[in-house]
């Protein structure tokens, strides 16, 4: 069984900074040459990495540290230097709260930064909402020059959504079970080179491969967002040709997904999966559009049961399970190599949820009432419609490379595929919302 852990995104809307002040600097490289001068990049100290809910809290004076790495490579003396900075802002340092992270990007005008755990999510909201502006210091990948820190000035804090996989697990069996493919007896003419694989083919049988996805989503949001967390990367037994290939199978489960709602909710919601036995994907490495499969389509997709914490829910959602079945290549002793992919997605469940007043407990208009005693009989004042619709689609891609030096040739090939792709509609639901259980029920 494969567990996934709890992901939560805030977007920081961002500007560069425009005013602040470094206080106490007085540094003199008195007349050593430039070229000379040891290069002292960022560094994190261990002692500062914390892991605490008062680490989030900006503050006004932030300590740099600073190391000559070449000297550490090179097995020298390690110059180090240290700063004590004094800002007109309160600023956070955002490499003291690594350890609460799981990724941080830098774009154009906005840092996203995940977090493992909602406890610290939770703490560090708290912190930069009940500040106006303040100041973040980035050193990271994406955010500034190597080895620099870079300045940013925060406009906007806004947390998206606090995503949990509660209970998310995939199992079974997937097994390659037959292969075979030519390799080009030319590597001399670019022309020919470049379509090193002649013919070739894989097959990937699975049995009892079955999926539960239940999620527990916390959101306040007024604009659409998506995310995606890879369960994990399986790799599945290969085999080797010595001196032609060797190939290494890898299965990824990916939980993919999309929010639309107007205001804040939590809400539970997921589904369960079974793929028949002997479904099967056959991979024509030579002949992309010649792949096939079967049995993937006529997977057996059921709803878990909606629960939330209000009646009043309207949204929309997406969540599905992107499967993806990888063979890499290794051709020629590793002149050649090749990535040979299929992908399922089983399923892709879109639900649209909706409050209805005055309606039947079907959620159909009231007809043919001639009373007032009728309509209050029939009608009732607030239902939730659930209307779910499911999708799946299978599709390839394959791209490689060829590099043979001593003729000093290089060349690449890619391309994909989709075989085919279907959609059916699931059971629609009108449901009542019970608050002594926060749960939806059939309306009596």
């Amino acid at each position: 069984m494969l567990s996934l852990g709890s992901v939560v995104l805030v977007l920081l809307f961002l500007c560069r900074l425009i005013d602040a002040s470094i206080e106490k600097s007085g540094v003199s490289l008195r007349d050593i040459p430039r070229s000379n001068s040891p290069k002292l990049t960022a560094i994190s100290v261990r002692s500062n990495l914390r892991k605490r809910e008062d680490a989030f809290k900006p503050k006004c004076q932030c300590e740099h540290n600073y190391a000559d790495h070449a000297s550490v490579l090179d097995g020298g003396r390690t110059r180090i230097a240290k700063t004590l900075m004094d800002y007109k802002l309160p600023a956070l340092n955002l490499e003291d709260i690594e350890m609460s992270l799981e990724d941080i990007q830098c774009f154009d005008s906005t840092i996203k930064v995940e977090f493992a755990e909602v406890q610290m999510f939770n703490a560090a909201r708290d912190s930069w909402n009940s500040i106006s502006e303040f100041l973040i210091i980035a050193s990271h990948f994406g955010c500034n020059e190597d080895g620099e820190r870079s300045p940013y000035l925060v406009g906007t804090v806004t947390d998206s959504a606090t995503v949990k996989c509660s209970n998310c697990s995939v199992s079974g069996t997937i097994d390659i079970v037959e292969g075979e493919f030519t390799v080009s007896n030319s590597t001399t003419g670019g022309e020919k080179a470049i379509d090193f694989i002649n013919t070739g083919f894989f097959r990937a049988v699975a049995n009892n491969l079955g999926a539960h996805v239940e999620l527990d989503t916390t959101l306040s949001l007024s604009t659409a967002q998506s995310f995606n967390k890879t369960l994990t990367s399986i790799g599945l037994p290969g085999f080797e040709i010595p001196g032609i290939a060797t190939v290494g199978p890898f299965f990824r489960p990916v939980i993919t997904g999309s929010l639309q709602i107007q205001g804040a909710i939590d809400f539970t919601y997921g589904f369960d999966l079974k793929v028949p036995d002997n479904s099967s994907i056959l991979l024509n490495v030579g002949q992309l559009n010649d792949s096939s499969y079967q049995g993937f389509n006529d997977a057996q997709i059921s709803a878990i049961p909606l629960s939330a914490s209000s009646p009043s829910i309207a949204l929309t959602l997406g969540i599905g399970l992107h499967a993806e079945l990888d063979l890499g290549i290794d051709i020629l002793s590793g002149d050649g190599s090749i990535t040979a992919g299929a992908f399922v997605d089983l399923p892709a469940l879109k639900i649209s949820i909706a409050n209805l007043a005055g309606v039947n407990k079907q959620c159909e208009p009231i007809t043919n009432i001639t009373s007032v005693d009728q309509l209050l009989s029939h009608a009732f004042p607030n239902l939730t419609h659930i209307v779910p619709e499911a999708n799946i689609k299978v599709g390839l891609q394959v791209g490689g490379g060829l590099d043979v030096p001593e003729l000093n040739f290089h060349a690449s090939i890619g391309s994909q595929a989709v075989l085919a792709g279907t959609s059916y509609s699931m059971p629609t639901a009108c449901l009542s919302f019970d608050s002594s259980q926060k749960a939806f029920v059939l309306p009596t």
